[in-house]
């Protein structure tokens, strides 16, 4: 018998997991989640979410909550035990798969959750220093029986032998070994003749403010490109949403009207609300949404050029998906 375990930590990834299981076809799939958005959102759908503890703070604490985690996942493992995770370099999924993978027969699914699985990065390297940095920790979790995943290749584990299966998004490439990828399903995309015009937008809020890492100069060009973006278009009705973790409201004007919604996450908040043109810097659900409805939205990226958090590889994966990007003059 087999069972089916994701572990949820983002809302993106919760959206990609639910259309794996239709994809896949998964009975009776088992939930874990870091997120409280997400367990809420999979309570509401009659689903069983057990979660799972992160805040823990030192390296004996950290090893505690990790040690009930493990036993919570335990009594659910059964013969074959395929785990979904969005990425093996996080510390709390790594050291659940490093542990349980000592007793029991694991496969581990990579589920996609945004830019980061469209750009590759050679892990070895950070790795093997992390692991210097950190060897007191390595030593505790050695002494209270846990384990570390040693990652192989690139960041996210596709090139570690533990990890059978790389999903990604119908009709954008994965850079991933070819072997391993597997492509989601996703709702049919309406052409782009059944469009008449650009009349309704969407402004995606973004953390560009958060910790101090941007000048606020970048904040207000590219909030003001997106603006006059929308007027060139003729938009005439443009809603706002905030990022759920920024308290800025960065890229939002006075004219926006601001959207309160329940979903798990935007892509799910897109397929029952229609818009015609997606617009922000560089979040990733400029991409998803593209991937989604193809021609039925507009997605338009501004400033990611300037933007000092973006991937460096962001402008490249938004072209691919045909997300149109506009690239501003540095300021200052």
């Amino acid at each position: 018998m087999t069972s089916h375990i994701f572990l949820i930590d983002t809302e993106l990834q919760c959206f990609a997991s639910l259309k794996i299981i239709e994809t896949e076809k998964i009975h009776r799939p088992i939930f874990f989640s870091f997120n409280k958005k997400a367990s809420h959102y999979l309570k509401q759908r009659k689903s069983k979410v057990i979660p799972l503890e992160t805040k823990s703070r030192g390296i004996f604490r950290r090893a505690r909550a990790l040690h009930k985690n493990i036993s919570k996942i335990k009594k659910h493992l059964n013969d074959k035990n395929i785990f979904y995770i969005n990425r093996l370099d996080l510390i709390y999924t790594n050291v659940i798969i490093g542990t349980l993978n000592k007793s029991h027969n694991i496969e581990v699914r990579i589920v996609p959750e945004g830019t980061i699985n469209y750009s590759p990065e050679d892990a070895s390297v950070k790795w093997e220093y992390r692991a210097k940095k950190k060897w007191p920790s390595r030593i505790s979790y050695g002494v209270t029986g846990l384990r570390i995943y040693p990652i192989e290749g690139e960041r996210i584990g596709t090139d570690t032998p533990i990890v059978s299966t790389a999903y990604s998004f119908s009709g954008l490439e994965s850079p991933y070994p070819k072997s391993k990828v597997k492509y989601i399903s996703l709702p049919d995309k309406t052409s782009e003749s059944d469009r008449i015009g650009a009349r309704k937008a969407l402004v995606v809020g973004q953390c560009l403010l958060k910790n101090s890492k941007t000048p606020k100069e970048v904040e207000h060009r590219i909030s003001n490109e997106i603006e006059n973006k929308l007027s060139s278009l003729g938009v005439t009705e443009i809603h706002y949403i905030a990022h759920p973790r920024d308290e800025y409201d960065c890229l939002f004007k006075e004219n926006y009207k601001k959207i309160e919604h329940d979903y798990v996450c935007l892509e799910q908040y897109l397929e029952q609300n229609e818009y015609d043109v997606l617009i922000s810097c560089c979040s990733t659900v400029l991409l998803t949404a593209k991937l989604i409805f193809g021609d039925r939205i507009d997605s338009i990226s501004v400033g990611a050029n300037i933007y000092p958090q973006a991937l460096d590889s962001i402008s490249t994966i938004f072209r691919v998906a045909n997300v149109d990007t506009i690239d501003l003059d540095s300021v200052g």
